[in-house]
């Protein structure tokens, strides 16, 4: 991904490897509100180690995507086995939810961002966010998805936190 030099930066931090610390010039991590899952995130995709701000937020930016699809599957699957109507319709506004998420929300965020619209990018990913947890607590602790909606949860807000560095 192409940057200018005043662009480029490297978020990631050094963590034990065999490469001297003095050849290094890393700074650490954008303030985000989870730090081990910033750096997993990011550190699980082989572009961050060449991609500046912009790059490192697109590749945030994927991975709520994928984690709102892993959630939207499994509340398709939970949908067709529920039997408790209540819970069904819990389910269903889950499938709706991250239905959105994935298909409109995040890539509009994505598209946001390419376009350096980067309040835009923001807000939309932080809704993405907000509809995760929305679906947590319509099932008020007695989710069988608190896995799912937490990553798809976390993994938004960690976008957004990456996409606020940016302006």
């Amino acid at each position: 991904m192409p940057s200018s030099s005043k662009e480029k930066r490297d978020f990631l931090p050094e963590i034990a490897d065999p490469v001297p610390q003095a050849t290094r010039s890393r700074p650490p991590l954008p303030k985000t509100g989870n730090h081990d899952l910033c750096l997993s995130t990011l550190r699980a995709d082989p572009r961050s180690s060449s991609a500046d701000v912009k790059g490192l937020a697109e590749i945030a930016l994927e991975a709520a995507s994928a984690k709102s699809n892993e959630a939207l599957n499994y509340f398709l699957d939970l949908l067709r086995r529920e039997g408790d109507p209540v819970r069904s319709r819990f389910c269903g506004t889950c499938v709706d939810t991250y239905g959105g998420n994935v298909k409109r929300i995040i890539p509009e965020a994505l598209t946001d961002l390419t376009n350096n619209q980067f309040a835009s990018a923001k807000e939309s990913i932080t809704t993405a966010a907000t509809n995760a947890q929305w679906c947590e607590d319509q099932f008020a602790g007695s989710s069988t998805g608190t896995g799912q909606n937490k990553a798809a949860h976390d993994t938004a807000a960690l976008a957004a936190d990456v996409i606020g560095t940016l302006g």
